[in-house]
């Protein structure tokens, strides 16, 4: 339970294939962050263009969002099987062959931060880090720049909202940053503070206007005034209390 009042849960919107996007745009494939920037979802797309559907539900979503994000960084035949054991070996590497035929952009970028590693012994974020991968093979280092780079983010967007939060001049705020989830930042705080921490907190969260300027970093806010397992969307929260209020 939220001492405090209300969770806000504060989440990068897909942020694996907007970095991807960014990078592959960087090296001169920009479909990905055509894509995204028209409005397409990365797991719906790539859902339907492996399983020929014009239509795909959101279970399928789901199944593919797992596996598009495994294949993006070098999964294999038994990463598809994993996921889908119904297909056959030559079915499974079909649809491989099918993702990378149609994004030429993962193959490259994967070359290029296997030759980085190679001629440097570690590979740079998108913040200036060295990331290291002694520990890994050269077919996880895509992994790497695309989780580390999201991680480099995230640090940031953290030092923006203590800042906020603990600011020393009025409105003071009560909202207190609790824990941070992979790339979800939860706060606790009154009830009354949500359209303020709604309107202030995605600004914060998007620290880097160069990638903003290719492909858009989008933040979530989810709301529960109970526990976590009952979040839901703040707009959504929000009609129902005006709802609640007018009954």
């Amino acid at each position: 339970m939220p001492k405090r009042g209300a969770f806000s849960f504060f989440d990068y919107k897909a942020i694996e294939p907007r970095l991807t996007a960014y990078f592959a745009a960087k090296i001169g494939y920009p479909e990905f962050a055509e894509q995204i920037r028209a409005g397409v979802d990365s797991y719906t797309a790539v859902a339907k263009l492996v399983t020929g559907k014009d239509e795909v539900t959101d279970e399928e979503r789901q199944d593919w969002k797992r596996t598009y994000l495994s294949l993006l960084y070098g999964g294999g035949v038994k990463t598809i099987q994993l996921q889908f054991p119904e297909l056959n070996r030559a079915q499974a590497k079909a649809m491989i062959d099918t993702f990378h035929d149609n994004w030429p952009a993962v193959n490259e970028l994967q070359a290029r931060v296997q030759r980085q590693h190679q001629r440097r012994g570690y590979i740079v974020g998108i913040d200036g880090r060295h990331l290291h991968m002694e520990e890994y093979g050269e077919h996880k280092l895509l992994n790497k720049l695309i989780q580390g780079s999201a991680a480099g983010l995230m640090k940031q967007a953290l030092r923006n909202a203590h800042r906020f939060l603990t600011r020393t001049g009025p409105p003071y705020l009560e909202s207190r940053m609790v824990s941070v989830i992979h790339d979800e930042l939860i706060l606790d705080g009154p009830v009354h503070e949500l359209e303020e921490l709604n309107q202030e907190i995605p600004p914060l969260m998007v620290v880097r206007e160069d990638v903003n300027e290719i492909v858009p970093i989008l933040v979530d806010h989810e709301v529960s005034i109970t526990t976590w397992a009952d979040k839901v969307g703040y707009e959504e929260w929000l009609n129902a209390a005006r709802e609640e209020i007018a009954a």
